[in-house]
């Protein structure tokens, strides 16, 4: 006969309260859902994508392949939109795919090769 699960146990398994990855995606769906005339939003003074975009490249920087940095990322990369935000989202797009999350490789090419031609138009 099985054991009952000790209370202990649960709570070993018991989830954990979201972390960074999970507070930037939520921030990252605020600043891409805010509207034209929506007020700015800041985070301690500075402007929230200023702010969200230096805060995945220290994370990168700190931890080569953090795959949800890298995403949030490649998303604020295609808002800015300019060629050569475009060109740094399709980059690292190809890191994903090859390097750091080969397992949705099908959809970081997905990604680049949309990435891509918005650059060259």
């Amino acid at each position: 006969m099985l054991a009952s699960p000790q209370p202990s146990e649960y709570r070993r398994h018991a989830p954990t309260p979201p972390t960074g990855a999970a507070s930037g995606e939520a921030l990252k769906e605020l600043l891409l859902k805010k509207g034209a005339g929506a007020a700015a939003l800041t985070v301690d003074g500075a402007d929230a994508e200023i702010w969200l975009t230096a805060y995945c490249r220290s994370v990168l920087a700190a931890q080569v392949g953090c795959v949800p940095a890298a995403g949030v990322l490649v998303d604020l990369c295609e808002k800015r939109g300019s060629a050569e935000t475009l060109t740094e989202g399709a980059a690292l797009c190809l890191a994903l795919a090859t390097k750091w999350d080969t397992i949705r490789s099908k959809y970081w090419a997905m990604r680049q090769a949309q990435l891509s031609s918005s650059a060259a138009a």
